[in-house]
């Protein structure tokens, strides 16, 4: 947005009457006058007020000519292979309807239409070239040569070609015996300046033309056409960008660049265009900035070099058709260097302009904005991030002003007379009673603000917040000089916990420091000592109110709190034990049954595990606790637990065997001698009868298990068992007499 005088004003404290002294002073608000008819031999330019687009009418005697007429609304669809749609190209942003309006406005027809310079094939400069050529038929057209093989980045040929097909297109036909007769020139030849009609009639049916040629009693220029770029090839085509110098009969001129730059990769002796033309251009009263304004165009050396220093109020002007934010700060320090008026083309349609217009008059430059008392604040993208100006030249002041961007930037400061030209950044300031901060870039600053490592936060109209504020969802505090708190703080009594990084109000549970702590909704921490119930669960709370986690003891009873604080019940494991407690959540101790299961719990309320003894009795408890019952191997041995789980020793009979137990519990298995006697028990740890085969040998154990000897008749058969219980096979004495058993030990 722009703004006039002085309007909406905040200042620093101590300043405001000052400064109201000072708007009383200014000039009113009414917009400049209309300028004076053009006498004869004067120049007058005409600028379209659009933004990143050129359309340009130069006006002499009752002549017209077009340099660029801005960007259209036809582009590639792709089916034609010889236009694709590439990523870059404008779509939907066509200005041919203004364009035509205006032509039509300034009574622009093909009997006073001398001349139409398409600068260069990009379509924010010739995308509309054939309308204009058709509606108003200029006498001749100027543009240069183009083929997307000249350009070497494949990224920069965007919808070239398609925009150049049609102004080729057009300027064929205008000249051609279905048109009217129209000169098309493309090749441009400085021998050919001041040449006879004939000779220019010839050249000019070979697309040759003179750069120098009159509109009216001015003269008109083409510089920039030199031809290279077709053998060499170049990145962009703003590389071959012609720039048209107008001079008027009082010595007064125009350079309208194009998009010319000083780029110096395209060219084989490392000089850009720039550098060129500031040693043959000439001063120049007027200047159409080369590529809106752009970095790498409007060199500070080439500035210096063109354009005329002021002289009183006799002073350059500088059109830029681009946002300020694109040119760099040492392009603008030149124009303040050299005391030139800048102005942005695209404003003036925000001040009810149709055009930003400049007549070359006499006695300097003359626009249509002059008078309008207009106070500009332009805006930036690096440092300085605002710089004000009156009437196109820098201008000085304090308080707050809106900038194009629509946001509000600090000028002046405290002890500085008269204010500043740019913003002043990172200071408080006083606004209509209210305290409020310009920014690192000189904006008012609104929403959060980091101010010396503090956060602050600024309301929409930019004035400091106090005490809880809601932002996005959640709540801050913000102190009485409008620091946003953290951590703990104690407001009306209550004690509050904000976030320490983030600053929002914390609520539930929060761990703080190793402890914890729980908030209700409004961000109050729940105090008081004690048991407390929330959600049906149990938790304990200390003088500081911080809950107690792990083990508490409370009145002669063990507690086990979670880690979020909630007491357990049930099994609870703690640093890899286990413990049993309560319904009430008392820990438990000794024997506790618990879904049928017997569990051992010691004093220290761990639960057991392995072997335990208990009132004489051992017992053996399986890794889930559980009391074990039956058999029960432990670590290869195994062992009979009776149904009270107490450990069995000596003969058990189990499921109709019989089972030896030794002292210890473990099961005997292999040969056992017990009160005299000899038993085998297996391997399953049952006790044999009848035939046993050992390692090879034959034994028999008779009903009670024991093993006998001597004769044994089984089964209609002698048998004669050793004195160690092995039956006797093959010869063998008994008593002095030789008897012979068969290998199944069955005597003979």
């Amino acid at each position: 947005m722009n703004q006039r005088a002085l309007s909406g004003y905040c200042h620093f404290m101590g300043l405001l009457g000052l400064v109201l002294v000072f708007i009383v002073l200014l000039p009113g608000f009414a917009y400049g006058a209309e300028l004076a008819p053009l006498e004869s031999g004067q120049v007058r330019v005409h600028i379209l007020p659009f933004n990143d687009t050129d359309a340009i009418v130069v006006e002499c005697d009752g002549r017209f000519g077009v340099v660029d007429s801005a960007e259209d609304s036809l582009s590639p669809d792709g089916a034609d292979s010889r236009y694709p749609v590439r990523p870059g190209i404008v779509q939907g942003s066509g200005k041919e309807a203004d364009v035509i309006a205006y032509l039509r406005m300034l009574g622009v027809a093909p009997d006073n239409f001398e001349f139409y310079i398409g600068t260069h094939p990009h379509s924010d400069h010739i995308g509309t070239a054939v309308q204009i050529i058709e509606e108003f038929r200029p006498q001749a057209i100027y543009t240069p040569v183009y083929d997307d093989s000249y350009i070497t980045n494949a990224s920069r040929l965007w919808d070239n070609r398609f925009v150049y097909d049609r102004l080729v297109s057009a300027a064929e036909w205008a000249r051609g015996d279905a048109g009217y007769g129209a000169r098309f020139i493309q090749h441009l030849d400085s021998t050919l300046n001041g040449a006879s009609g004939e000779d220019s009639a010839r050249a000019a049916e070979e697309g040759r033309g003179a750069p120098r040629f009159l509109l009216g009693s001015a003269v008109v220029e083409i510089f920039n056409y030199d031809e290279g770029y077709r053998l060499t090839g170049v990145p962009d085509a703003n590389y071959f960008s012609y720039g048209v110098k107008v001079t008027a009969s009082n010595g007064r001129t125009a350079f309208l660049a194009g998009d010319i730059n000083n780029y110096t990769d395209g060219d084989g002796a490392g000089v850009g265009d720039e550098d060129r033309l500031k040693a043959v251009v000439g001063t120049v009263d007027l200047l159409k900035m080369g590529h809106h304004g752009r970095t790498g165009s409007n060199t500070p050396d080439y500035l210096r070099a063109i354009l005329k220093q002021a002289n009183g109020e006799d002073r350059a002007v500088v059109v830029q058709t681009g946002r300020y934010a694109l040119m760099p700060w040492d392009t603008v320090e030149v124009i303040h260097e050299k005391g030139a008026k800048h102005f942005n083309a695209a404003l003036m349609s925000e001040w009810n302009h149709r055009a930003f217009v400049a007549d070359l008059a006499s006695n300097g430059v003359r626009t249509n904005n002059d008078g309008d008392q207009m106070l500009v604040t332009q805006v930036r993208d690096a440092s300085p991030y605002a710089c004000l100006y009156f009437n196109g030249l820098p201008y000085k002041d304090t308080g707050w002003h809106e900038g194009t961007d629509g946001h509000l930037y600090y000028f002046g400061e405290p002890g500085v007379d008269g204010g500043s030209e740019v913003a002043v950044t990172n200071c408080w300031a006083d606004c209509n009673g209210r305290r409020v901060y310009a920014n690192d870039k000189g904006r008012l600053s609104t929403g959060w603000e980091k101010i010396n490592a503090k956060w602050y936060l600024f309301d929409s109209n930019g004035a400091l917040l106090h005490g809880w504020q809601k932002k996005n969802g959640k709540w801050y505090y913000l102190s009485s000089d409008g620091a946003m708190a953290v951590g703990w703080q104690k407001v009306g009594g209550t004690w509050y916990y904000l976030d320490p990084e983030q600053g929002d109000m914390k609520t539930g549970w929060q761990r703080i420091e190793d402890q914890l702590y729980f908030f209700e909704s409004n961000g109050a921490m729940v105090s008081g000592s004690g048991w407390k119930k929330m959600g049906g669960t149990w938790y304990f709370a200390t003088p500081s109110g911080a809950f107690k986690t792990g083990w508490l003891k409370d009145r002669g009873s063990w507690y086990y709190l979670r880690e979020s604080g909630a007491m357990a019940t049930g099994w609870q494991q703690v640093d890899g034990t286990w413990y049993r407690l309560g319904g009430s959540g008392a820990m438990l101790t000794g024997w506790q049954k618990v879904g049928g299961a017997w569990y051992h719990l010691r004093p220290s309320g761990a639960m057991s595990v392995g072997w335990l003894k208990d009132r004489g009795s051992w017992y053996y408890l399986r890794e889930s606790g559980a009391m074990a019952t039956g058999w029960q191997q432990v670590d290869g041995t195994w062992y009979r637990l009776g149904g009270s789980g107490a450990m069995l020793t000596g003969w058990q009979k189990v499921g109709g065997a019989w089972y030896h137990l030794r002292p210890s519990g473990a099961m005997s298995v292999g040969w056992l001698k017990d009160r005299g006697s000899w038993y085998y028990l297996r391997e399953s740890g049952a006790m044999a009868t009848g035939w046993q085969q050992v390692d090879g040998t034959w034994y028999r154990l008779g009903g009670s298990g024991a093993m006998l000897t001597g004769w044994q008749k089984v089964g209609g058969a002698w048998y004669y068992l050793r004195e160690s219980g092995a039956m006797a096979t093959g010869a063998h004495v008994v008593d002095g007499i030789t008897y012979h058993f068969a290998s199944s030990g069955a005597m003979r």
